[in-house]
């Protein structure tokens, strides 16, 4: 299931399957969480969606925003690296590879992979995962150049396949040419993701931690999180608003996970990119239970003309209302 329709254990698989042969208390552990998933998931499944895709948001959002991201928005193969640099629950502190293939904003091909040398760095963790990605990515660029009439029709050269990581330094060891004391003791063929940048295969950018879909494949999450992954990856039983998730990634980036309270009016921050101090207010009790009947009447007047309103990262209440809605 974890390679077919259901890519959202396969972190969970990958760990659990590294006891085969000697298990532990945490492989169990690792086993018990991934079956109560599926017990409670049983109609979810990956979903296919052309439009309104939480994928198709986000590289919108990353054409607007980055000038280097524009020519990336109509490609059809966009490809996610990310790492978890020495992973605690791992003997020898090897860390985990992940990255996750687009074609048309749909999940086609992922990867959660144990390194098979200790990284020295976050650094070199991250450089190996994007070698290993620009493999995939190679093979993408190479189907969609014999289907060029289905994929490019009227092109004569294939554009490069975007490659996008959330490390910088990666991304500049893999875009230059270059040694330095932090690459001089990597091993020479992680340094293939640079011949495939010269050849026109790849072309490597840059994503924020929140955006990246590979994340979920390198390290387990919390439920807030692992949702919104989730349907990143296009995993669902039912609709997803795309947009919304989006916006909550952002969220998150932007302000913490600390906030307890936050209202968002569209008003006077005209879309959500752009969200400024003068179109938020947090509540400063920890202890508020916005569930209460009498404290939301008594905050009403607060609520008037805010549109969000979120509460340990779930959304609480649409439009300015004050009937209370569970989070996603």
């Amino acid at each position: 299931m974890s390679i077919t329709d259901r890519p959202d254990i396969t972190t969970l698989c990958n760990k659990a399957c590294k006891g085969m042969h000697n298990p532990k208390h945490s492989h169990i552990v690792y086993l018990e969480h991934m079956l109560r998933n599926l017990k409670g998931t049983k109609t979810e499944g990956l979903c296919y969606r052309h439009n309104d895709s939480v994928v198709s948001n986000l590289r919108a959002h990353l054409s607007r925003k980055y000038v280097e991201h524009q020519p990336m928005r109509d490609l059809p193969v966009v490809i996610f690296s990310d790492a978890n640099f020495a992973d605690m629950a791992d003997e020898e502190l090897r860390s985990t590879s992940g990255h996750s293939v687009y074609v048309f904003n749909c999940l086609v091909s992922w990867s959660s992979k144990r390194q098979t040398l200790t990284a020295r760095s976050t650094f070199q963790a991250e450089l190996i995962a994007a070698s290993s990605a620009s493999d995939d990515a190679s093979w993408y660029y190479n189907l969609t150049s014999e289907l060029r009439f289905l994929f490019f029709p009227g092109m004569e050269v294939v554009p490069p396949n975007p490659l996008l990581i959330d490390n910088i330094n990666a991304l500049n060891c893999a875009n230059h040419p270059k040694q330095t004391p932090a690459s001089k003791h990597v091993h020479l063929r992680e340094f293939r993701i640079r011949q495939y940048a010269k050849d026109g295969v790849i072309r490597n950018l840059w994503v924020l931690t929140p955006l990246n879909a590979a994340d979920l494949f390198t390290k387990p999450m919390g439920p807030t999180l692992f949702r919104k992954f989730k349907a990143i990856l296009g995993v669902s039983g039912s609709s997803v608003d795309a947009d919304f998730v989006l916006q909550e990634c952002l969220f998150n980036y932007t302000y913490g996970t600390s906030l307890d309270l936050l209202l968002f009016d569209s008003e006077l921050a005209t879309s959500p990119w752009n969200w400024t101090a003068d179109a938020l207010w947090v509540a400063d009790d920890l202890s508020v239970d916005i569930a209460n009947e009498d404290w939301r009447s008594s905050h009403l007047a607060a609520f008037h003309g805010f549109d969000l309103i979120y509460k340990h990262g779930d959304i609480i209440t649409n439009h300015g209302t004050d009937t209370y809605t569970a989070g996603m």
